[in-house]
């Protein structure tokens, strides 16, 4: 019953979104509650984002009962304490095509690693979009957003998923929220 009840939320919730916009953008949506599960693991780090005066809290935790099967939640929030960006995904996605053959000790090992370097000064781009950059609709989005943050050369943070899935957050201001503008491989 608790599950139908969170899907029945979020159906809601998403049918009564306003926005029209049709890009590569996570919901960000603070009536949406997280449930309340045990966190296993955190990570946090301050950034300069979506202003250059006040940086904004970057976080990472997993929820769950355990490192295999909790659920890792990436969140951006503004100094001002709106949530621009919120991403949900199982921490077992954090694992490359070489680790599912690894015992699930090494496999929790792995995964906390990853957590512990999800904020390295790498991820975070001085620009999201470099100058020779061209759209492309399946990497990139709304045309319209991702030029908007290409011509205002807005930082960026660039997480992966797996081996393969890269994702590149920017702000874009006429959204008031972090989108991405770049999902690749």
């Amino acid at each position: 019953m608790r599950h139908f009840t969170i899907w029945l939320l979020l159906l809601l919730v998403c049918c009564s979104n306003p926005s029209t916009e049709t890009g590569n953008s996570a919901p960000v949506n603070q009536a949406l509650a997280q449930p309340s599960l045990q966190v296993l693991l955190e990570a946090q780090a301050m950034h300069h984002f979506s202003s250059p005066e006040q940086p904004d809290k970057f976080k990472i935790q997993l929820q769950g009962d355990s490192i295999l099967t909790a659920t890792a939640r990436v969140s951006i929030v503004t100094e001002a304490n709106d949530t621009i960006w919120s991403d949900a995904f199982p921490a077992t996605a954090l694992l490359t095509d070489e680790e599912p053959q690894l015992t699930a000790a090494a496999q929790e090992a792995y995964i906390m690693q990853r957590i512990d370097h999800f904020f390295e000064a790498q991820n975070f781009l001085t620009e999201a979009i470099e100058d020779d950059a061209r759209f492309d609709r399946e990497l990139n989005g709304n045309y319209q957003i991702w030029q908007e943050i290409k011509q205002q050369h807005r930082p960026g943070f660039a997480y992966m998923t797996g081996d393969e899935q890269g994702h590149t957050l920017s702000y874009s201001a006429k959204l008031g929220k972090a989108v991405v503008v770049d999902s690749c491989c």
